[in-house]
């Protein structure tokens, strides 16, 4: 389940994973539905600081594990690879994202390590989604259940489960946030594993976008399909729409376009024949535009039906008696 709700003039949203296929650049977390709603989700909070809780960590961005926000390699070689699969469709697209909005602090957990965990990784527990820290803060949280600890030199760590308990306390400034590292089984703070993380820049919310209704302006004459068809085409010509992606184009022996009787097409051109019509039809037609705002299509209204006839005369053979 996917949601957000503002409190404090903040934001926190949630975001689930649906799934646990890790590896293989066809492995996903997200659906794009999911995605295009988070996407629309932090442009209408652009202006606000906005919490993201999310499961997974990713990789850093030239796809390193083990300098990922979140993991660690100690000297025994030992490294918890399973961030979100860099390059897969979603990760590439939730990376992307998160880069644009600076203003979005991510927490994941997943890893479970123990915060003094970051003598092997220095950044296992706070870091950027970026190097050059323009996009998203990450955080990661230990675990209030079984924060993980290793050995220096080994490849088998401890679970700590129902030993430890480990998570964050955040103080929230003016233009910054405290992160407190925080021993919940002992009640203390650890000095170690408390940071200040600087606010992102905020931005001024994207408008919603409109598409312009498109309008028919011609239907060239009925033309057979080829010579030994008995199906005719028609070719209808439409005023193009500024920044329009495609144009869809519905054609019908149904007045109402009823789906049964309806056949819808895509194009990018701004013509389109209309072919396999049946002699003695009457066919409607109309058109609309479309393009894409946060993976979501916006489309323009229907142009102004027209109706076309097609009424062809055709040579009959005469029938020659035989004496």
């Amino acid at each position: 389940m996917d949601f957000a709700y503002e409190k404090g003039g903040d934001v926190f949203v949630f975001l689930s994973q649906l799934r646990w296929s890790y590896g293989g650049k066809n492995s996903t977390l997200l659906d794009d539905e999911q995605l295009n709603w988070l996407e629309k989700t932090l442009n209408n909070y652009a202006d606000k600081n906005v919490y993201l809780f999310f499961h997974t960590y990713f990789a850093s961005e030239n796809g390193d594990v083990t300098t990922a926000v979140g993991n660690l390699k100690n000297p025994g070689g030992y490294t918890y690879d399973l961030t979100y699969t860099f390059g897969a469709k979603d990760e590439t697209r939730f990376r992307a994202i998160l880069n644009k909005y600076p203003n979005v602090t991510m927490f994941s957990g997943h890893s479970h390590w123990a915060y003094d965990q970051q003598k092997y990784n220095p950044n296992t527990n706070i870091g950027n989604i970026n190097s050059k820290k323009t996009g998203a803060s990450l955080v990661h949280i230990a675990s209030v259940s079984a924060p993980r600890t290793i050995e220096a030199n080994s490849t088998k760590r401890d679970e700590n489960a129902g030993v430890r308990s480990e998570g964050m306390i955040a103080l929230k400034y003016r233009n910054s946030t405290v992160y407190m590292g925080t021993d919940f089984k002992n009640g203390r703070y650890m000095a170690y594993a408390t940071y200040i993380n600087k606010d992102g820049a905020k931005q001024t919310p994207v408008a919603a976008i409109k598409t312009e209704s498109s309008k028919i302006t011609s239907v060239g004459k009925v033309k057979k399909v080829s010579k030994k068809s008995k199906k005719y085409k028609v070719l209808i010509k439409y005023k193009k729409v500024e920044k329009a992606v495609k144009y869809q184009i519905q054609y019908s022996t149904s007045k109402r376009f009823k789906a049964k009787y309806t056949k819808t097409r895509t194009t990018d051109k701004t013509k389109y024949t209309l072919t396999k019509l049946k002699n003695k039809k009457t066919y409607y037609v109309r058109v609309r535009a479309f393009r894409y705002q946060f993976g979501y299509r916006v489309d323009g209204a229907w142009s102004k039906t027209k109706k076309i006839k097609i009424k062809v005369k055709t040579k009959t053979k005469k029938k020659v008696k035989k004496k």
